[in-house]
């Protein structure tokens, strides 16, 4: 192994002797990795890895700079390569909480699924298990807490591996458009009565003004798209009486914006908005990678929610999928039961967590674990004009 300054730590594996491993920490080592790192991550067809392109990481650095800048996260992304090539590549970040060092995604908390970059072939099991031990051995953190990861990730062997525990379970709904000849032949798995209302709630939203559904390309208009996508957004927490730690967070709107700013080659954005004549009723924002679309926004006016925007704007992108060969929707996390009307499979979505230090493992044990699903569940059975006010409060 090849480092100045840094020991390997020992693992069961044998150490390749063409193998080395570096720690990436300041934003310009990372811009420099764009064509190596885009093509790691095409090579990819078997994991979802829509958020763990370089345009996508490249766009939380932006966003997410003051927090950079006053060290409340520091970058920590391991690469690994084998005769001077690239193989594989921890997006890590380091975070400080209540004097602790805590390892997680960099990406957080905009990004949707975390994994690390690999071409996806069996090879690379060794190399996880080499790159993230010294990344441990190097890095020292008091916890290790890894989000949202999918049951197909390719970390998940090496997670678990750590005897990590589980502190938050979902599922990620899905639409399966494999052999979906047209739109039509795809929603007749869907009942006649679903298909009937929908035509109805058509018909409602048309009586008001024509309506038209409009995919944007990368640029202003599809940042103005966002800023109002993110307002219906919050207007619907708000008037559920939920509350976003990420969408409150201004980082996210400058996030958001700054990822559909231009076209990328690795994770397309996808920016969908319906309109009633000229007033836009609905916003979708999306990434398009690997001819699979996963919708991180779905956003409609809360004023026209009895007319369905929201539902036929859905109906709307699937014919888009289909007509352009999409293999699939991801609706992403949570399980929510408007998603589980469009979808039939989902994945298992979950959160991990390991301690390194008895600081680390207190943290885990008795608030990951424990406290703060309590309290988000208190929160949940407050009365909704509390919760409301909350949540006005804090969107604001």
């Amino acid at each position: 192994m090849k480092r100045r300054g840094a020991s390997f730590p020992s693992t069961k594996h044998p150490t390749p002797s063409n193998l080395t491993i570096d720690i990436i920490n300041n934003p310009g080592k990372f811009d420099a990795l764009q064509t190596e790192w885009t093509a790691l991550h095409d090579a990819n067809h078997t994991n979802q890895l829509a958020f763990q392109s370089h345009a996508w990481l490249r766009a939380w650095f932006v966003a997410y700079r003051p927090e950079v800048e006053s060290q409340s996260t520091t970058t920590a992304i391991i690469i690994a390569r084998t005769d001077g090539k690239l193989r594989l590549a921890c997006p890590f970040a380091i975070r400080h909480v209540l004097g602790m060092t805590c390892l997680t995604w960099l990406g957080e908390p905009a990004s949707q699924y975390g994994d690390i970059l690999t071409d996806g072939s069996q090879a690379t099991h060794n190399l996880i298990d080499l790159a993230l031990s010294f990344a441990l051995d190097q890095l020292q953190p008091d916890i290790v807490h890894l989000r949202k990861v999918r049951n197909d990730a390719a970390v998940l062997p090496w997670i678990k591996s750590q005897d990590a525990l589980a502190t938050a379970t979902d599922e990620a709904p899905y639409l399966d458009l494999h052999g979906a000849s047209s739109f039509d032949d795809y929603c007749s798995k869907y009942s006649g009565k679903s298909r009937k209302n929908r035509r109805r709630l058509r018909r409602r939203l048309e009586e008001i003004d024509t309506v038209s559904t409009t995919i944007l390309p990368a640029g202003h208009e599809a940042q103005d798209a966002i800023r109002t996508g993110v307002t219906f957004k919050q207007a619907w927490l708000v008037e559920r009486g939920h509350i976003s730690s990420a969408l409150r967070d201004k980082h996210m709107s400058d996030f958001l914006t700054e990822v559909v700013s231009q076209p990328c080659c690795d994770a397309n954005p996808f920016i969908s908005v319906m309109h009633c004549g000229e007033k836009p009723v609905s916003v979708q924002f999306g990434i398009i990678t690997q001819r699979r679309l996963a919708l991180h926004m779905i956003a409609y006016n809360p004023e026209t929610e009895k007319s369905g925007a929201g539902v036929l704007h859905i109906e709307d992108t699937i014919a888009y999928s289909i007509e352009n060969s999409l293999s699939q929707i991801d609706f992403l996390a949570p399980n929510a039961p408007y998603k589980q009307a469009w979808a039939d499979p989902t994945v298992p979505v979950l959160d991990y967590v390991f301690s390194r230090s008895l600081r680390g493992r207190l943290y885990a044990q008795a608030y990951l674990r424990y406290t703060r699903n309590i309290l988000k569940t208190r929160v949940q059975t407050l009365p909704l004009g509390i919760r409301q006010s909350l949540a006005r409060r804090l969107h604001k």
